[in-house]
């Protein structure tokens, strides 16, 4: 499996001159991803395709892949979204990281909620 820095760097390297100089223009601009701070100017204006990586990491964390496809979609780049398919995205509810929930498993998988409840109940806490 592809780190997510070095599959956001060959996304990058994918992108001719002028698509890289919009997605780095984009990432300065205050409101241009919605929720998420600009990158200030400075850090970007000299800065190549590893430098943009490092700076976008400093600056989203683990939200980088979330930003990376907004953006990608705002250069209409949408074919190269498609390279972060095998990476989920961060959640606020860990039951949603995947369809099944945070274990991986299917709900059917888990037994019904009758066989969970009475165990609740029975709580000495």
């Amino acid at each position: 499996m592809t780190a997510p820095k070095e599959l956001l760097l060959g996304t990058l390297e994918d992108l001719g001159s002028d698509d890289f100089k919009k997605f780095k223009w984009l990432l300065c601009q205050k409101g241009a991803i919605e929720g998420f701070p600009a990158v200030p100017k400075s850090r970007l204006e000299n800065a190549d395709r590893m430098d943009t990586v490092d700076q976008m990491f400093q600056t989203y964390s683990i939200n980088t892949v979330k930003v990376t496809k907004m953006l990608l979609v705002k250069i209409n780049k949408n074919d190269l979204v498609q390279n972060f398919i095998t990476i989920s995205e961060p959640t606020a509810d860990p039951m949603k990281t995947s369809p099944g929930g945070a274990d991986g498993l299917e709900p059917t998988s888990r037994g019904s909620s009758s066989d969970v409840i009475p165990e609740l109940w029975a709580c000495s806490c």
